[in-house]
């Protein structure tokens, strides 16, 4: 223990002992008594072998800001020899029993309890029969040191036990705290997984559907170069290069946290019917033949979306619209959007080649890497609803999305809903 943690102990016990040992000096002065001189010499001997080995014990560790619970021996060798010149003081003067006090307290304190408890009976006894034997059997000479003795035993015990309390319950707030903190710990990670989720699902609906077409355009160029159709293939890149800038866009807003914000109905379905324009916008670029009918119905009674839901039904519309263009090659898409009974409906419904929702839910692989149906379920469950897929390979899928409005996270409407 550090030096200036344990200097307030060293000077409170020396003062305490000074007091002490002044006490029989005191009397003797004022009763002009023949060995006051002798009383003097010996108090001041035993003060000195107190600060003598005060710095002994100091140096060598013994002496704690709390009482002692291990052995050593340095300190009964100092208590022996403190002890020792106290006893000539004793030879002149009863008064010198006071000291007493501060002689326990010293032995109580540098020492484990048990090991105290049996020292102080000694300097007990020590004192009794230095008392009898130089000045003679008394009450006062056996009882005073017994009380003195059974006081400072009672006080130091009482003062361990609520040193022991004190440390239990500063030990039970460490606890507490360290676990406070591994709480707040835990919860940043889950926001942090969260955030990362939330950024995967939107970087696959919208800047990794953008760069699906910038490969399929530059494949469909690679073809027309080849068939000596270099006018087809300079509209390829062209559109390649419109996809590659508006997937810089989606990229740029996701980095700044730049997530759609809605608010009424009529934004929503403006964000709805610009999502199904560009999925069959990009469809014609990357299909050859018949291009896609993609019809966007939104009922005019929808009620007001927060962000959050907002957010996510369009992000739910857009992968669900890639799906079935992508992977179902549907010619003819609906989306549908309603309200009923406090509760937001969206449906989209194609005529693609289907698939076995099992299979895409729950199969090895996932939903092409688990981006796409499956991420469609948990954005409507981070909602409070439900998604329903309702597909057969060969006979076109169902998706229905149900957000119950009042469960909704609240945010004060800001801009218009935008698809990307």
């Amino acid at each position: 223990m550090p030096t200036s943690a344990r200097t307030p102990y060293v000077v409170g016990a020396a003062t305490l002992a000074c007091v002490l040992l002044a006490i029989p000096i005191l009397e003797s002065t004022f009763a002009a008594a023949p060995h006051t001189s002798s009383v003097v010499i010996f108090s001041l001997v035993t003060l000195v072998v107190m600060l003598v080995g005060g710095v002994w014990l100091m140096h060598a560790g013994d002496i704690h800001a709390e009482p002692a619970t291990v052995f050593s021996w340095r300190p009964l060798v100092y208590i022996a020899v403190l002890a020792s010149a106290w006893a000539m003081v004793i030879a002149e003067t009863p008064h010198a029993t006071y000291f007493l006090f501060a002689l326990i307290g010293i032995s109580q304190w540098l020492l484990p309890e048990r090991t105290g408890a049996f020292v102080t009976l000694g300097l007990t006894v020590f004192t009794i029969v230095g008392q009898v034997f130089h000045h003679g059997a008394s009450t006062g000479t056996v009882v005073g040191p017994l009380l003195i003795a059974v006081l400072m035993l009672a006080f130091m015990h009482m003062y361990r036990a609520m040193r022991f309390e004190a440390l239990q319950k500063n030990a039970v707030i460490a606890e507490l705290r360290d676990a406070q903190g591994q709480l707040v710990e835990s919860e940043r990670e889950k926001a942090r997984i969260t955030e990362r989720e939330r950024l995967g699902r939107d970087l696959h609906d919208t800047t990794a559907q953008s760069l699906s077409s910038v490969i399929l355009r530059l494949g469909l160029a690679e073809e027309a170069l080849d068939s000596g159709e270099s006018a087809g293939a300079l509209e390829h890149v062209r559109s390649a290069s419109d996809a590659t800038s508006e997937a810089l866009s989606e990229l740029r807003s996701a980095i700044t946290h730049l997530t759609p914000k809605g608010s009424g109905p009529t934004r929503l379905e403006a964000a709805l019917v610009r999502v199904a324009e560009t999925a069959r916008s990009r469809a014609v670029s990357n299909r050859r033949g018949t291009t896609p009918v993609i019809e966007c119905r939104v009922a005019p009674d929808l009620p007001e979306l927060n962000m959050t839901t907002a957010t996510s039904l369009v992000r739910i519309v857009q992968s669900s619209l890639a799906n079935a263009l992508d992977h179902a090659h549907a010619s003819r898409i609906e989306v549908r959007a309603c309200a009923e009974g406090g509760e937001v409906h969206i449906d989209i419904e194609d005529d693609g080649r289907g698939f076995d929702v099992d299979e895409a839910l729950l199969g090895p692989r996932g939903d092409s890497g688990g981006y796409g149906l499956g991420f469609v379920v948990q954005r409507s469950r981070e909602l409070g609803g439900n998604a329903a897929i309702i597909a057969a390979p060969g006979d076109g899928a169902l998706i229905s999305v149900t957000i119950p409005v009042s469960q909704a996270p609240s945010d004060p409407p800001a801009s218009p809903v935008s698809p990307h």
